[in-house]
């Protein structure tokens, strides 16, 4: 059983980028997004904001896997 949450989360104008993954990147990225029913695009967007979501949680953010230094 696959479970996943809809996120109605890109309202409003949006911005074009281009992302360089080495392969095995894309690869574990494709594989996750299949799991899920998402286009690679589309699970990326979900990363991202899930990641920003973190971000703005108060607490001990910073010795947390998502925060990047």
């Amino acid at each position: 059983m696959v479970c996943f949450e809809v996120i109605h989360m890109f309202k409003g104008p949006k911005k074009i980028v281009s992302l360089g993954l080495p392969e095995e990147c894309y690869d574990k990225i494709k594989e996750l997004a299949d799991d899920t029913y998402r286009t690679v695009p589309s699970y990326i967007r979900m990363i991202v904001y899930h990641y920003l979501r973190q971000l703005d949680k108060p607490g001990e953010q910073a010795d947390e896997w998502w925060v990047v230094k």
